[in-house]
């Protein structure tokens, strides 16, 4: 068994030897093994070669509050966007003509208010005056007055009020 180890530690150094030797031989040296250059300044590009799937690191569902005909595209693919920033316009003319339909029932509301507001002060002036008229009748002397003119007055009166008081009812009835 010792003559088996000490011929395997023989071999083991002779091919060593012989593996050296062979190397020298060769004529390469270990600078050939490399390249060398000049250092040069300049961009470096990170390029990176792969293949498989691409998946986005976020995906955003893009949604209109109302629905429409898309218009413009303002974005383009990979491009990044701002919070905010309008990406898709939508066909405008229906809205626009809902808007125009709204703002002439307000003017025609504000119409039939400022109406209302006139009628109730007109009432609110007759009657004014009705209740004076009243009031000086009331006091003429008897041999002046007849009771016929009491009672148009106190009509006339209470004329005016119902008058004055549908005014204020339309006027808290309109638009």
């Amino acid at each position: 068994m010792k003559k088996a180890i000490v011929f395997l530690t023989l071999l083991a150094i002779g091919l060593a030897g012989l593996g050296y030797v062979l190397s020298q031989s060769s004529g390469h040296t270990a600078e050939d093994a490399y390249t060398f250059d000049h250092i040069q300044y300049g961009k470096i590009q990170d390029v990176v070669n792969a293949l498989g799937p691409l998946q986005p690191r976020d995906v955003l569902t893009i949604s209109s509050t109302v629905p429409g005909q898309v218009t413009a595209i303002n974005y383009d693919v990979n491009n990044e966007v701002e919070e905010g920033e309008v990406l898709v316009q939508l066909e405008d003319r229906p809205a626009q003509h809902k808007l125009e339909e709204a703002e002439a029932a307000c003017k025609q509301a504000e119409a039939a208010c400022s109406v209302a507001v006139a009628s109730a002060d007109e009432a609110e002036v007759a009657l004014d005056i009705a209740k004076l008229t009243q009031k000086r009748v009331h006091n003429l002397p008897p041999a002046q007055k007849s009771s016929i003119d009491d009672e148009k007055v106190d009509l006339e009166v209470k004329r005016w009020e119902a008058t004055r008081h549908a005014a204020a009812l339309n006027w808290r009835k309109a638009p």
